[in-house]
């Protein structure tokens, strides 16, 4: 299991519960992950938070946004930045940088939605292109407009429980040694899903050369 701990940080807090403001700066470490420089500035009273800013500096990139928690009734809701992200800080093999927005919306319920979009930047010297975005609403969970560029390869996909499993994926990858290290050749195909999430089904039809 990850352990996380807090090197050292300032927390200042002023006002009263019908006015405050929140000041925090703080570096937390993660095992197996690169420390983390955490700052944070929001103000608020008995109906909400507002952070007006929140950002994350690390060895693998930056994170800065702003978020809203609403207390009757409950909600959340986001929008970040993600600058200079590489994932070789966290996974071997993976040079590259990386940029991407995400914002989420939830409710006490729930309910929520969350989405990547503007996926770009470089992977292992390729350009990388991308967006998803992931909702629940009520008993229904789907994966929606999921599509990944990697160089000449290209993913799509969607899917949806309720809790009946319907999806669907598309596949074009002309050099998956772009995709995962190691790997030679070409595939190229589709498939559905369907079943239950206990008891999925995978109908597929790949073709495949020069593995």
């Amino acid at each position: 299991d990850n352990t996380l701990a807090v090197r050292a940080g300032q927390l200042a807090l002023t006002g009263g519960l019908d006015e405050y403001r929140l000041e925090l700066a703080t570096q937390l470490a993660i095992d197996g992950v690169p420390e983390i420089s955490l700052a944070a500035q929001a103000s608020g009273n008995l109906e909400e938070l507002l952070a007006e800013r929140i950002e994350l500096n690390s060895a693998f990139g930056s994170l800065k946004g702003q978020a809203r928690a609403a207390f009757s009734p409950v909600s959340l809701d986001g929008n970040f930045a993600a600058r200079d992200w590489n994932p070789e800080a966290l996974v071997d093999g993976w040079p590259g940088s990386l940029g991407f927005q995400l914002g989420f919306e939830a409710d006490g319920d729930g309910n929520f939605s969350a989405r990547i979009s503007e996926l770009k930047g470089s992977l292992r010297e390729l350009p990388v292109a991308g967006a998803a975005r992931l909702r629940r609403t009520g008993e229904r969970l789907s994966v929606e407009d999921a599509e990944l560029r990697v160089g000449d390869n290209r993913l799509s996909a969607r899917l949806v429980s309720t809790p009946e499993l319907d999806g669907r994926f598309d596949l074009d990858a002309s050099d998956l040694s772009a995709l995962w290290p190691g790997l030679n050749g070409s595939a190229t195909g589709s498939g559905r899903v369907s079943g239950t999430p206990e008891r999925p089904a995978l109908a597929a039809q790949l073709a495949v050369a020069n593995l």
